[in-house]
């Protein structure tokens, strides 16, 4: 099954990304590393040596072991943002940190450093830009857009490769910080990295380098070579303070996300199978099955985890909210509450707050299109979750309180949209 679902993802990367170009200097570079053979140590400057061998070869969840490619390969590039510089981003590479020290990068303020995954590249960047907006829009930050180009770059159209690159990315990310930090000052507690699918765990490679580093989230953490695997081989809960996950495409044969939980507080909308995707295939179909539109039929559940946390930014008037319970059937029987002080529920997404271990698994229903915010009449949350949503909006929130039955919706207003998380 496992050498079947890499051959698959191979088949599947090979035709989305079809387009892909070769330059010389590209041909030359994977010509090198062709002639390694398996278990070798590659070293690169500045960003160190990666064996190739155990635990990163491991038969059956990973047949495929690549040395990860030359940084000019990868060719990375950052764009800084900020409320000075919304829409004028700052471009730099990870060899060109020093130009930050021009920019209108704020020591003071959280740095929040966006990655992107493997089925992203250009046809879905807007979903990082759209994120940057809404973190501008809610409080004066820094914004770091990681760009990692797949789509039109050989060989990293090929999945294992774009896996082992991984741990260059990760690498060049936790150099940047360890730059922020010793340049400008930034406190490492104050860093929060957003990753989809692959980019969770390139923010994993970097959070194992960065002790004390703030928050990572992971958007459906990629599941393909990263089940049943190592802790350095994945994100996992020590790559953080806080570590959260949301889980909207788990299937273990299937799915790009992984059904392990791997964060301090782990998501799982609608049991990990989404709502409203069959809608989204029929009207693909309908219209006539393009390349990039194959992309979206096949990814919908995959990318519904950066949609939630994008409208978790009470762009729907409401918090999305998830209640901890031991499984999906007895959150849909109704067996599960948010406890007399709340303390069994959590909001989805730039609001969640840590909890004390161990890992936590939060189950929440959500509409089968956006702005996806849904109450169930059985359960999530109570009218005692008032108490916990006024400890984050720092407001009574009274009147703003609409209960039906057992359920309460949350209805904010700009003047009381929750402050973002210390953590």
């Amino acid at each position: 099954m496992r050498i079947l679902e890499s051959f698959c993802l191979f088949l599947f990367g090979s035709y989305v990304k079809s387009m892909a170009l070769e330059s010389n200097e590209t041909v030359s570079l994977v010509r090198r590393r062709r002639s390694l053979g398996i278990f070798k140590t590659v070293c690169y400057p500045g960003l160190g040596c990666f064996y190739t061998g155990p635990p990163f070869k491991n038969i059956p969840n990973r047949i495929v072991s690549l040395p990860p490619l030359p940084q000019e390969v990868i060719r990375t590039i950052y764009l800084l943002f900020t409320r000075k510089n919304r829409n004028n981003p700052l471009s730099f590479s990870p060899e060109n940190h020093e130009s930050l020290l021009k920019s209108n990068f704020n020591s003071s303020a959280w740095t929040r450093i966006i990655i992107h995954g493997y089925t992203d590249g250009t046809y879905a960047s807007a979903w990082l830009f759209d994120m940057k907006d809404e973190f501008l829009r809610i409080s004066d930050d820094n914004v770091i857009a990681v760009d990692h180009p797949t789509t039109f770059l050989f060989p990293r159209i090929i999945y294992p490769q774009s896996v082992a690159d991984c741990r260059v990315i990760g690498v060049q990310i936790a150099n940047l910080i360890t730059f922020l930090h010793e340049k400008f000052g930034a406190d490492l507690k104050k860093i929060h990295l957003i990753g989809h699918s692959l980019g969770a765990h390139i923010g994993g490679y970097a959070g194992e380098r960065l002790p004390n580093l703030g928050r990572i989230t992971g958007l459906d953490p990629a599941g393909p070579y990263f089940r049943n695997v190592a802790n350095n081989v994945k994100l996992d809960d020590s790559d953080a303070t806080f570590v959260d996950v949301i889980h909207s495409n788990p299937s273990a044969i299937l799915g790009f996300g992984t059904n392990e939980d791997l964060g301090h507080i782990n998501f799982w909308p609608n049991g990990g199978k989404q709502r409203g995707c069959p809608l989204t295939i029929a009207r693909i179909l309908a219209n006539g099955i393009l390349p990039f539109e194959l992309q979206a039929l096949v990814t919908c559940p995959h990318r519904r985890s950066f949609e939630f946390f994008l409208f978790s930014f009470n762009q729907n008037d409401c918090l999305i909210v998830g209640v901890e319970c031991s499984s999906w059937n007895d959150f849909l029987q109704g067996k599960c509450n948010c406890g007399l002080d709340g303390e069994k529920c959590s909001p989805l997404g730039v609001f969640a707050k840590p909890k004390p271990p161990p890992r936590r698994r939060y189950y929440l229903k959500t509409a089968a299109e956006r702005p996806y915010c849904f109450f169930d009449i059985h359960n999530h949350f109570p009218p005692q979750i008032a108490r916990l949503l006024e400890f984050y909006s720092g407001h009574r929130l009274g009147s703003l309180m609409k209960c039906d039955y057992e359920v309460c919706a949350v209805i904010l207003d700009e003047e009381h949209i929750p402050h973002l998380p210390t953590v």
